[in-house]
């Protein structure tokens, strides 16, 4: 790099972001393979994704269609319960949710869900995808019934990795 770097690190600083980049530009080892990336396999798997924001929906419904999955997704925490329980128990394998949204903010939607009569209801993986990364975040959509916390911005082998671990084939 013509400023004299060795590499970059997006903020916020990710565990492991920082374990890599120390692997490589400290100790000089080479770039280990992404986690997930190549080998993710989310094929059948239907995910409902709920993001208010169309740029971050895009980015993704493309990372997760290229591995396979078919994704539905809606704009706010309302659409998400209506969604998950227009369609049959056991149709969606994953939600993906927002935090921040408009008409109802994602720990609102995930709560209804959780409170459904319906076989999947209690079930149903739940990841927190959110730029609140703090550990009261975390234990905020633990509290409403989420699965996971992802940070935005997305950590995609985390997240892939992570889902795999939800969803075992």
């Amino acid at each position: 790099m013509a400023a004299g770097a060795n590499g970059f690190i997006q903020k916020p600083i990710f565990r492991s972001t920082l374990y890599h980049c120390l692997r490589q530009y400290v100790l000089r080892q080479e770039p280990s393979a992404p986690v997930g990336g190549d080998t993710a396999d989310l094929s059948g798997r239907r995910i409902l994704l709920a993001e208010d924001n169309a740029f971050n929906q895009e980015i993704a419904r493309e990372i997760l269609q290229e591995v396979g999955a078919q994704v539905e997704t809606v704009d706010d925490g309302r659409a998400c319960v209506e969604r998950f329980a227009q369609m049959p128990a056991g149709y969606f394998d994953l939600i993906l949710m927002d935090i921040h949204m408009p008409v109802m903010d994602g720990h609102e939607a995930a709560r209804q869900i959780r409170r459904m009569r319906r076989a999947d209801a209690a079930t149903i993986p739940i990841f927190a995808m959110t730029a609140d990364a703090f550990a009261e975040d975390i234990e905020a959509a633990k509290a409403a019934g989420m699965n996971c916390h992802i940070a935005k911005p997305l950590d995609i082998p985390v997240m892939l990795r992570e889902m795999q671990r939800y969803l075992p084939r």
